[in-house]
């Protein structure tokens, strides 16, 4: 019987180019952590992209906030995305710059989870951006990514940048795969982030202002948010 820890990873790229920068350094990374680790970690990865995966577009009904869950889910592939997502030990947003933004298709993953940046749903798990670019827009698409993992309450670990024709294997791809074998391996820190504990307790300010029935607020009641002065109290 093997005694290794079994971890998750899930992945999104929102590439819908089968040769895309995105994913393949998802898998790069991926491969070589899965190596890195072999004799320790039995790693499960789950990497999600448009070609291999279906998200509807959002229909802007609002059921995600007013009912607490998406009408939707059991229409396309997000409640199965939803299920990873909540299992996993490390999470990996990518997407290319389209227009100085994220690719339609990543917006729609982000639409689709909208009412979880309401309720800091993956709280503390730990997260990797990759973006890629021929020429501009990281800084833009970067801060995109920087707040969705904020208001999903992930703890964000870096972010791996990809400009022009790039390398793989150069020393940068190193780094990457030391970042996530690292957060793997739990050797980060033990805390939330000053961004973070603001943006926690000024959505508790609003939600404390909540119809008591609602979804969000018996969220934030169960798991006892409005007691904490600070996200950090989580971890004590």
């Amino acid at each position: 019987m093997s005694n290794k820890i079994k971890k998750n990873i899930f992945a999104y790229s929102g590439s819908g180019n089968k040769l895309s920068t995105c994913t393949t350094l998802i898998k790069k990374i991926i491969a070589q952590v899965e190596t890195d680790l072999a004799d320790s970690i039995e790693i499960h990865s789950f990497v999600h992209t448009p070609n291999n995966t279906e998200i509807i577009n959002c229909c802007g009904c609002n059921q995600c906030f007013l009912a607490g869950k998406c009408s939707m889910d059991n229409k396309d592939d997000m409640k199965i995305i939803k299920e990873e997502m909540l299992n996993a030990d490390l999470i990996i947003f990518a997407t290319p710059v389209y227009v100085n933004n994220v690719t339609g298709d990543f917006k729609i993953f982000m639409d689709r989870l909208a009412y979880w940046t309401h309720l800091f749903r993956l709280l503390g798990k730990p997260v990797y951006h990759v973006i890629s670019t021929s020429n501009s827009g990281i800084e833009v698409v970067q801060n995109i990514l920087d707040s969705f993992s904020l208001y999903l309450g992930l703890n964000l670990l870096g972010v791996a940048i990809l400009s022009g024709q790039n390398d793989y294997y150069n020393p940068q791809f190193t780094e990457h795969c030391d970042i996530v074998k690292n957060a793997l391996l739990e050797k980060r820190s033990k805390c939330f982030g000053p961004d973070m504990n603001r943006a926690f307790l000024a959505q508790k300010i609003i939600f404390q202002q909540y119809d008591e029935k609602s979804p969000e607020y018996q969220y934030w009641k169960l798991n006892g948010f409005f007691e904490l002065e600070t996200l950090d109290e989580v971890l004590e």
